[in-house]
């Protein structure tokens, strides 16, 4: 019998860049008047989240890089104002 050789992969860096797709996002959100409403935004995105399967902390990563002005100043002030604002759910993370 011939010997086996076994064949190791390089590790896989935890810290490596992962490419988001986002195609199929509603606009950023602005909190705008004349802008979608919050509700239909809210589940748009969440929808969206779940068919690319992302991770809920992806899905947190990308709601807070997806908002725009007035939205942005708010999600800012909720995470300078809460302590524990990375253990919220996406859920949580709009209401």
């Amino acid at each position: 019998m011939g010997e086996k050789k076994l064949a190791f992969s390089a590790p896989s860096d935890i810290n490596s860049e992962i490419a988001i797709d986002f195609s199929g996002l509603p606009e950023r959100f602005s909190g705008k008047p004349e802008s979608i409403s919050v509700d239909v935004w809210t589940l748009t995105f969440k929808n969206v989240c779940k068919i690319k399967k992302w991770s809920e902390q992806t899905s947190k990563d990308v709601y807070k890089v997806w908002v725009k002005g007035d939205a942005a100043e708010w999600v800012l002030q909720q995470e300078t104002l809460e302590i524990n604002s990375e253990e919220k759910s996406l859920y949580q993370c709009f209401y």
